[in-house]
């Protein structure tokens, strides 16, 4: 129970790797708000935690509107009392993977800014609100979920990209700032997991394109950057602060080419 007395705030954990971080949080004691847009969805996966012996409750906000995020902040603290971590998981893969991202000479200015605003500015928001919070407890942790093509980039989602790829300074940033106040910054990058989306189930069916960009020839499950919270919210990460993470399986250093000097037994 390492997160035992820890309220941690999930957002957009209504599926995927939210989710599994969500799930991983109660598991180990800590009372989880399930955040997103749908509510049949949201109140499914807090009910799911509820069954398995945790605590958790959904609360629905749009993380493009900053009264909406302040609101979420403030429900969350009036519901349980208090925040001790936040995890910066929402992203609208509905816009990227819909084609409204693009490569910069095909871009939509307002899909960009859009892109940017519940990628990248949502995250600044919902930190925003939340480390009034963190100092009322004496400190907390904060966890940006990024993405571990930010290591080597990918064609035709510039916007994602380019917010992602935000993250890494923004932590370095926030950590340094906020260390005062012992609040805690770090970001997480994954790389290709299993689910329930339907994006990743069309990576398993591509499974040797991308299980081939990797170290590890297995799929990772969502549950394991749940793993990677847990380690850096509780009091076994105490000293880790302003780092960015891989969890991708090794797929951020491999080699696109195999050593020279290295012969086939």
């Amino acid at each position: 129970m390492r997160m035992r007395g820890k309220v941690v705030l999930v957002t957009g954990s209504t599926r995927g790797i939210g989710k599994g971080i969500a799930h991983v949080c109660a598991r180990e004691g800590a009372r989880v708000v399930v955040h997103g847009r749908s509510v049949e969805r949201g109140e499914a996966v807090a009910a799911d935690i509820r069954r398995a012996g945790g605590e958790a409750i959904f609360l629905a906000a749009d993380i493009g509107r900053e009264e909406e995020i302040s609101g979420l902040i403030a429900k969350t603290v009036r519901h349980y009392g208090q925040l001790t971590t936040l995890i910066n998981n929402a992203a609208p893969l509905d816009l990227i993977g819909g084609g409204q991202d693009h490569a910069v000479d095909a871009h939509n200015l307002d899909a960009w800014e859009r892109i940017l605003r519940l990628c990248l500015t949502s995250v600044m928001l919902a930190s925003k609100y939340a480390i009034p919070e963190l100092r009322k407890t004496g400190g907390g942790s904060i966890i940006h979920i990024g993405s571990g093509s930010v290591h080597a980039g990918n064609m035709d989602i510039d916007a994602y990209m380019a917010s992602k790829s935000a993250l890494v300074g923004l932590t370095r940033s926030m950590a340094a700032e906020y260390a005062r106040d012992d609040i805690r910054v770090n970001c997480l990058h994954p790389g290709f997991f299993t689910g329930d989306d339907p994006e990743q189930r069309t990576m398993e069916s591509l499974a040797g394109i991308f299980l081939g960009s990797q170290l590890l020839k297995y799929w990772g499950e969502t549950e394991d950057i749940g793993w990677a919270c847990v380690w850096l919210a509780s009091d076994e990460g105490r000293f880790v602060t302003g780092t960015n993470i891989p969890v991708d399986g090794g797929q951020s250093i491999k080699s696109p080419i195999r050593p020279l000097f290295r012969t086939e037994a």
